[in-house]
């Protein structure tokens, strides 16, 4: 699937493999990892998707206990580290570490690597709110369930904000998406998540609190954090490698949204969607105790572009296949957020368009109180052609005067109903995905394609100007000239 996607010009992660840390299992893992990934035949056609270190595959593993021939193939063709829970020892890169984490190092002792995670273990009591060594501990023995630190990432901030300061060459994240709850049984006498219970104990995954995915869950019942780890990750990230520098907006121009898609070609920039994400889903459980039936995927989307001029805001997304009609208040929705703050509107958008309309026309409306709640300022106008839909937005509806304006802005589809954000991730599509928006950056000035043509066409009526001057007067000269011979 990565290299499918990869092919279609998005990106993924690398790939590489733990092979545990005990003796005797890297070489029996890599006499298997030969025949499949990593064989002749198929590392060319898998190795943009390895992930080297010192310019080779990276594979964890402890080589105690290797025959000759494997630990000569792995020192031509892979880098070795050993990986493991808490260990502060050269050739280790953690996986899991308590604050203040261990330098994963080489085998050399050169500092590499450090690990952060966003929870530890319900079998010792520590979570995703152990911070500095404390957990916190609200005294019901309820396993904290009625607690409602998890959401807000305290250990996760803690180990990361700390390996930024440590600055390594690679940071680890403990986890994305284990999801399995090991349950060991037993006669004695146990205490975990704060709790005490009788044979039987949870080591790795229990409850919101006692975990370490990031993976978003939903909130049943006031209980869980939603997609607040996802992105807290993204935000730290970001601060480590760093981000490119937003591509401004070019070649603005009047859109005739009757025209020809043409109009659009040299617009940038192209603000690209996944494709593929709008598939029906039926599939069983883990347990086979019930179904994920989701048939919400109708348009697919796949870019989108803006435009504006003096008095409209032009938008242009197009989908996968033919734009599928609907009735309802959520086909082809867009968000746009004019002030760019999430602090006002809702989730941050200022208003939302089309909602509701016909013959061409459909609404524009304002979200009041920062809710998911809406008065209507104005319309706009669009034309649906094949798999593309174009919308001319008024300035005026927006409140904006004709200076060139930035934004963000989402397009959605068979999504929310009910101001619920994190519907976008699962119902219908979005683009981008989830919470994300794109960032519309007007160029300095809004005309410069209309200011070139009207200085391209002003040289030119010059350029005639003179050329006509230059021929009267030549031909003024001349008819002197002949003049003077009569």
């Amino acid at each position: 699937t990565w290299l499918q996607m990869r092919k279609e010009g998005f990106k993924t992660p690398q790939i590489m493999f733990l092979t545990g840390d005990t003796e005797g299992r890297l070489g029996a893992h890599m006499r298997q990892l030969r025949r499949t990934v990593y064989s002749d035949e198929n590392w060319e056609k898998y190795e943009e998707l390895f992930f080297k270190w010192e310019g080779k595959p990276l594979i964890f593993g402890n080589p105690e206990g290797l025959t000759g021939d494997m630990q000569a193939l792995i020192n031509e063709k892979f880098t070795l580290r050993s990986s493991w829970a808490w260990k502060d020892e050269d050739g280790y890169w953690n996986w899991i570490m308590e604050y203040p984490q261990a330098k994963g190092r080489s085998f050399e002792g050169v500092f590499e690597q450090m690990a952060v995670t966003m929870g530890h273990h319900p079998s010792a009591s520590k979570g995703r709110s152990f911070v500095s060594g404390k957990q916190p501990n609200n005294g019901k023995e309820d396993f904290e369930f009625s607690s409602d630190t998890a959401r807000y990432g305290l250990s996760f901030k803690q180990q990361f904000e700390y390996a930024l300061e440590m600055d390594p060459q690679v940071i680890m994240i403990t986890g994305w998406n284990e999801w399995i709850a090991g349950k060991p049984t037993g006669d004695e006498l146990n205490y975990f998540a704060n709790t005490p219970v009788n044979g039987y104990t949870y080591v790795d995954q229990f409850n919101p609190e006692f975990s370490r995915d990031g993976e978003p869950m939903k909130i049943r019942d006031g209980v869980g954090f939603g997609d607040n780890f996802y992105y807290q990750m993204v935000g730290y990230i970001r601060k480590f490698k760093g981000l490119n520098e937003i591509e401004k907006a070019k070649n603005q121009k009047t859109i005739n949204i009757n025209g020809g898609m043409s109009q659009w070609d040299d617009i940038g920039p192209e603000f690209r969607d996944t494709i593929g994400d709008t598939k029906f889903r039926n599939e069983p459980s883990y347990d086979l105790d019930f179904r994920y039936i989701n048939n919400t995927g109708r348009n697919d989307f796949d870019y989108a572009k803006v435009s504006q001029d003096n008095e409209n805001i032009y938008f242009m997304v197009k989908t996968v296949n033919d734009i599928v009609h609907a009735d309802g208040p959520n086909w082809m929705n867009l968000f746009i957020d004019l002030d760019q703050s999430h602090k006002t509107g809702w989730e941050g958008y200022d208003y939302i368009i089309n909602r509701t309309g016909n013959n061409g026309k459909c609404t524009i409306e304002r979200f009041k109180n920062n809710s998911w709640d809406f008065e209507k300022v104005g319309e706009a106008r669009y034309t649906v052609n094949g798999q593309y839909m174009m919308v001319s937005v008024p300035k005026k509806a927006l409140g904006i005067s004709d200076k060139a304006v930035s934004f963000d802005f989402k397009w959605a589809d068979n999504s929310t109903t009910s101001g619920d954000v994190m519907q976008f991730m699962d119902l219908g599509d979005a683009a981008p995905n989830d919470r994300f928006k794109f960032r519309y950056i007007a160029s300095t000035s809004i005309f410069d394609n209309l200011i070139n043509t009207i200085l391209i066409i002003g040289g030119a009526v010059v350029l005639l100007v003179v050329v006509s001057v230059i021929v009267f007067v030549l031909l003024r000269r001349r008819k002197k000239r002949s003049m003077q011979f009569m």
